[in-house]
């Protein structure tokens, strides 16, 4: 019984992962759920399989707009690898990194602050220079940087993470994406509007071509 409950909520958690990288967002909150479920019942579970979904399901729900479960994924998470050390960095970086979104979307600096700070001890301990972890990291402390009007500072953060995710993924990624769009409002703060038109055109052309014009996130 314990091997067949495992191997549904594995089975479960891997569709539901790859639905997700499709964009497939609703049907893979509803296999994440029911692998979450499957885990949560059994003590013996894998609790990194439990992580990576917890933070996948975190994330789909802050993009659905509901920040009160995301932050909920989130800090469950953080429980599970409080008690279930020692966690992967990994896992654990993306979880604060969800928690800095939710606190940039919904205005609470200092949590966020708290979060990067968190994030960026983790990311010391054992992320390379050029791993697309610390490219996430980068970007969110840019998030608060530029909450702050510290644009130049926000700046240097998104050129660097730019660059690792161009390294990483290639020059068109919703990833390269989002920080060419982070680098367009910091240059719009600044004032350098021609430059912040220039890294929001090129964002909005990786977007729709990447995801189609009708895409919410275009």
């Amino acid at each position: 019984e314990f091997f067949s409950v495992v191997g549904q909520s594995e089975a479960e958690a891997a569709i539901g992962q790859a639905r997700y990288g499709l964009g497939q967002y609703a049907r893979a909150r509803e296999l994440l759920d029911r692998a979450l479920s499957l885990e949560r019942q059994d003590p013996r579970h894998d609790p990194n399989e439990m992580l990576g979904n917890l933070s996948t399901l975190g994330w789909i729900d802050g993009w659905s707009g509901n920040f009160d479960q995301a932050r909920r994924r989130f800090e469950e998470g953080l429980r599970v690898a409080e008690q279930a050390a020692p966690v992967p960095i990994r896992h654990q970086v993306a979880l604060h990194a969800g928690i800095v979104w939710l606190c940039f979307r919904t205005g609470n600096l200092e949590e966020a602050q708290r979060h990067v700070d968190a994030t960026a001890r983790l990311v010391e301990k054992g992320i390379a220079a050029d791993d697309p972890l610390r490219a996430d990291h980068l970007f969110m402390e840019a998030l608060v940087l530029r909450e702050r009007d510290e644009h130049e500072a926000a700046i240097r953060n998104l050129e660097r993470c730019l660059a690792i995710r161009q390294q990483s993924f290639g020059a068109e990624h919703t990833s390269v994406a989002w920080a060419m769009e982070s680098l367009g409002w910091n240059e719009l703060g600044l004032g350098r509007i021609e430059r912040a038109r220039q890294h929001f055109r090129r964002a909005l052309e990786i977007d729709e071509k990447l995801l189609g014009p009708l895409h919410q996130w275009v």
